[in-house]
């Protein structure tokens, strides 16, 4: 897992989306709170990364992850009059996304007992994957086999009439009737 890191830029939305994304990650993975400071700070590079270790101890146990935000708000903050300026994003479809994009390294955040690394890897590849539906319509497959593979140069012959406005599936089944043509012959 690669969480986005922090620079010190002062581009306003790039701090709100690294302390959201940070958090998404806290609550997602379930990281208990005396850990969730010294895991941000690790994602801290370049100028964030200098102005915390100059602050002391860059890993305080006591420290909130409250604290830790107030402070690096303090720092890297938006400055006056740029709040104005930032693009309105709707809370409810930020954290859906932010949560569909984290949900799925929780498959792979724990290995089992006694399983091996290469098992946990492959559990955590196979959750990258998109979903694929079970219910294939077979017919249409394989006419989109035809698409890929070339046509025969009987089935080119057929050419529809220019009047038809053709949509995907208009022309899986053109050429369907076509090879079903082509192969009565």
């Amino acid at each position: 897992m690669e969480p986005l890191t922090y620079d010190g830029t002062r581009r306003t939305m790039t701090l709100a989306e690294w302390l959201h994304d940070m958090e998404t990650i806290f609550r997602v993975c379930h990281i208990e709170a005396h850990l969730q400071v010294m895991l941000a700070s690790r994602c801290l590079a370049g100028d964030a990364h200098i102005w915390w270790l100059t602050l002391g101890d860059p890993e305080i146990p006591g420290a909130s992850w409250a604290n830790f935000c107030a402070l690096i708000i303090s720092r890297y903050g938006p400055l006056p009059g740029e709040e104005a300026n930032m693009p309105y994003r709707d809370p409810g479809i930020y954290n859906n996304m932010y949560m569909r994009r984290y949900s799925n390294y929780v498959v792979a955040w724990h290995a089992y007992p006694n399983e091996s690394m290469g098992h946990c890897c492959q559990r955590f590849q196979d959750a990258m994957l998109p979903y694929i539906p079970r219910d294939i319509d077979r017919p249409k497959l394989q006419a989109l086999h035809i698409l890929r593979r070339g046509l025969p140069p009987e089935v080119g012959q057929y050419t529809p009439p220019p009047i038809i406005e053709m949509t995907l599936d208009n022309m899986i089944d053109t050429i369907m009737e076509a090879e079903i043509r082509a192969h009565m012959l």
